[in-house]
């Protein structure tokens, strides 16, 4: 897919964009749009859920929420979900 994408993005003069995105079966709005990097907070978090999670396999993602408050984490159920997921 990202292969793809990078065909549209090369300079072949004689196509449109969409015309390169529909030749290649690419959402044209897939070639403009750039995901943001993850701040470091939301990292670090991650991978203390993942170790929560290593140990511990049968909680689920409140209770993991509750381990990460006990470690000082001002973070809800919510979020850590999202995290998860």
């Amino acid at each position: 897919m990202r292969e793809r994408q990078e065909k549209v993005k090369n300079h072949y003069d004689s196509l449109s964009k969409r015309r390169k995105a529909c030749l290649l079966q690419v959402n044209l709005s897939s070639c403009y749009v750039q995901k943001k990097p993850e701040k470091e907070e939301a990292v670090n978090i991650m991978n203390e859920i993942k170790g929560i999670y290593t140990a511990h396999p049968f909680k689920g993602y409140r209770r993991i929420g509750m381990d990460l408050q006990d470690l000082g984490y001002t973070i809800n159920h919510k979020k850590v979900y999202r995290l998860m997921t």
